[in-house]
């Protein structure tokens, strides 16, 4: 089969994922009431509305690094204060309004362009980004399913532990190898058409452990709020958390509204989800954007003031 007939096949089977992942929706709001809600949103305090905020910030700060080793990957010295900018302003936004790698892309586009970058390096720094997200991705896949075995076969609704175990130690092989690869020596290798630098062993360290951070102060995040009603562990929130990013990817739905809640609904079906997934939703997709979208404005109205000046 031709490379075009995959992406046809691809494209199509991406489309017919809209309607189970509709059905998720359907299914997990339909006994959702507005008094409900807002009664699930009583149980979270104070208190961990700004535990999340805090990770929240972290994550974001940790997001900023993945461009600034990606400016050093694709051979920039450009100085950090200027890269975080960029990352936050491009990701912020780009969470919320989907395809971040190509929403974010066209902030980041704007900005590193007016700083002297080329579109080969602007090219290799969103790419060395969204690389960063996937080894976070598999990195915290790895933790969650080895880490606690038994709850991740419940989950998948497995019925061997040994299933689940082994998909754990996949993860953390893809991991390893990659590492290894960085490790080689090898300074390229050829993917389909195009030639793939392999980033320094330095830089891979940095890379995976920017990944692991960030997934983890996410998952952080989405526990303190989760534990407002009852108790839930590390582990278990980071395996719903990452079957449901998987689900919201896979529907091509902006941000993953609404898939990304209604999975962890149906994962967690024990635990009051409704309040601690709206603040959620909040804290770390809709208030980023309300500042990125404020940083985005001043920025600008800074630039065309200093213009015309």
């Amino acid at each position: 089969m031709t490379r075009p007939d995959w992406r046809r096949w691809i494209s199509l089977a991406s489309f017919a994922l809209a309607p189970a992942a509709i059905f998720i929706v359907v299914r997990a709001i339909q006994d959702v009431t507005l008094t409900r809600a807002i009664a699930s949103l009583q149980h979270i305090g104070l208190e961990q509305l700004l535990l999340a905020g805090l990770y929240t910030a972290g994550s974001y700060a940790t997001l900023t690094v993945f461009d600034w080793l990606g400016t050093r990957y694709a051979g920039s010295d450009l100085r950090y204060s200027r890269v975080a900018l960029a990352s936050f302003l491009g990701l912020s936004i780009g969470h919320t309004v989907g395809f971040a790698p190509f929403s974010s892309g066209a902030i980041r586009y704007r900005y590193y362009t007016r700083w002297g970058l080329s579109l080969s390096q602007i090219a290799l720094i969103v790419l060395f980004s969204a690389a960063t997200v996937t080894v976070g991705e598999i990195g915290l896949a790895a933790v969650a399913l080895l880490g606690q075995p038994g709850f991740a076969q419940k989950l998948l609704a497995s019925d061997s532990i040994a299933l689940t175990l082994l998909l754990g130690a996949i993860c953390a092989m893809l991991i390893l190898g990659y590492l290894g690869l960085c490790f080689s020596g090898r300074r390229s290798f050829r993917l389909f058409r195009w030639r793939v630098s392999v980033p320094s062993p330095r830089l891979a360290l940095l890379q995976v452990a920017a990944g692991l951070v960030n997934y983890g102060l996410v998952t952080l995040a989405l526990q303190v709020l989760l534990s407002a009603s009852a108790p839930i562990s590390f582990f278990a929130t980071a395996t719903a958390y990452i079957l449901a990013s998987v689900a919201a990817l896979l529907s091509h739905i902006p941000g993953g509204i609404g898939i990304l809640e209604a999975t962890i609904a149906l994962l967690l079906p024990s635990q009051d989800v409704l309040g601690p997934l709206i603040a959620f939703r909040f804290v770390y997709f809709f208030a980023p954007l309300g500042l990125g979208l404020v940083v985005l404005a001043a920025t600008e109205l800074w630039e065309r003031v200093g213009v015309s000046r």
